[in-house]
């Protein structure tokens, strides 16, 4: 015997209200947010203002209002970041260079490079034009001349002893009591202190304390732009380093604004500077 749908409404009326008390817990575990997509038989973008949100939300808690602030230390354990000031007056950064080139100092590099030159890569996260390949040509040229530096030089007494002791040959006697002259080895003045050009003999001339010390005669740690690592410590920071690649930047700057002939110039008045020092 068939049951119609009016036979059947009561029985599942029913079994909804025996069974209503064990399903509120599992109400409350379903997401909160719900959402309902309607069918659409047109578009998407018909659709897609067809889309409607149901939310179901559980009561909220005001926990935060009741919640104690936290307790403060009395003293701070960590220092608070400091802001590095860093020159932005074209008066200061021409005097740096007036005491570093020269009365002409000025008007040997534009205002761009002369503000390229003093700019680190830290600086401003690398979006303004910084001195890394100004700093490698000039490096380049520093050694080069540096090396021409120590060729022409003249020879110290004790080497020119030596050397003319060496040009008298010694007597040799050969295995069948021959005596000859031993054969002298050619010698050109201009290869008179090739022995001398070594690496080390190089990097005296160039070296990060004698370069760092003539930026600090000239100015240039006011005048650099740059990112210490630690505001607090500028010697742990690395500003030494920073104002040697500085110097080696402006080389670069004027060797490529003025030529070879100009930077020929700085350079040999640093490296004289350099000997009076030595």
């Amino acid at each position: 015997m068939a049951l119609g749908a009016s036979s059947l409404r009561p029985v599942l009326s029913s079994c909804t209200r025996c069974l209503q008390p064990h399903l509120w817990p599992i109400a409350y575990t379903q997401p909160v947010v719900r959402t309902f997509h309607q069918p659409s038989r047109t578009n998407s973008s018909e659709a897609e203002e067809q889309r409607s949100t149901v939310t179901y939300a559980l009561p909220r808690t005001k926990i935060y209002e009741y919640t104690r602030p936290q307790p403060r230390a009395p003293v701070k354990h960590r220092q608070t970041a400091q802001q590095f000031e860093v020159n932005d007056s074209q008066t200061v950064l021409d005097e740096m260079y007036w005491k570093l080139l020269g009365p002409q100092g000025v008007d040997i590099l534009t205002p761009e490079l002369r503000w390229q030159a003093v700019t680190h890569a830290s600086f401003d996260h690398g979006r303004q034009p910084y001195n890394n390949k100004l700093a490698f040509l000039g490096r380049r040229i520093l050694f080069l001349h540096a090396t021409l530096h120590i060729l022409n030089q003249a020879r110290s007494p004790s080497a020119t002893r030596e050397t003319s002791s060496k040009s008298e040959p010694p007597e040799t006697i050969s295995s069948d009591s021959a005596t000859y002259l031993a054969p002298i080895p050619f010698e050109h003045p201009d290869y008179k202190n090739l022995d001398a050009a070594t690496y080390e003999a190089v990097g005296e001339y160039s070296s990060e304390d004698s370069l760092a010390e003539f930026a600090s005669a000239a100015g240039l740690h006011r005048v650099m732009r740059w990112k210490p690592m630690n505001p607090w410590n500028l010697v742990q920071s690395g500003i030494d380093t920073v104002a040697v690649e500085c110097v080696h930047a402006i080389i670069g700057a004027i060797a490529l604004s003025r030529g070879g002939l100009e930077a020929k110039k700085f350079v040999t008045r640093l490296l004289e500077q350099r000997k009076l020092s030595m």
